[in-house]
């Protein structure tokens, strides 16, 4: 899942089209709607978590996803519900088909990996690319027993 929406920040200036996340954790999902580009320059890097009235009252702040979901990964047709944030998202169903599926720190959650990814494989559009990190185990196989 998308989580807090930091992976978001990185990916925001390099996706030309919706930038959208889902996740399991409605909690984790409101965390990333707070995340806004602060296009005056008043913050740091740019980046700044921000309310819903702090949004409205101050223009030069624009969300880094376009759209967000309570959604199961396995399941993205069937469990994607739009989190209505506050922040009026654009974006309010997860696209058929997309150019890129970024995963950081998420697979290592799954074990046998062929159904996430066959779901990937689905959703992308042709040409399209799956990124991801994971991690390894020092000894033994995937079991969570």
């Amino acid at each position: 899942g998308c989580g807090t929406g930091l992976m978001g920040v990185g990916l925001r200036s390099l996706v030309e089209g919706p930038l959208v996340g889902a996740d399991l954790s409605r909690k984790m999902l409101k965390e990333a709607a707070e995340l806004v580009l602060d296009t005056e320059g008043t913050c740091k890097n740019g980046i700044r978590r921000c309310t819903k009235e702090a949004k409205e009252a101050l223009p030069n702040m624009h969300s880094i996803y376009d759209g967000l979901f309570v959604a199961d990964l396995l399941d993205l047709d069937g469990t994607a519900e739009f989190l209505d944030s506050g922040f009026n998202l654009p974006t309010k169903h997860i696209p058929d088909r997309v150019d890129l599926i970024a995963s950081a720190d998420v697979l290592c959650y799954f074990g046998d990996l062929s159904g996430i990814l066959e779901a990937f494989a689905k959703r992308l559009a042709s040409g399209g690319e799956l990124v991801f990190s994971t991690e390894t185990m020092k000894d033994g196989d995937y079991n969570w027993g």
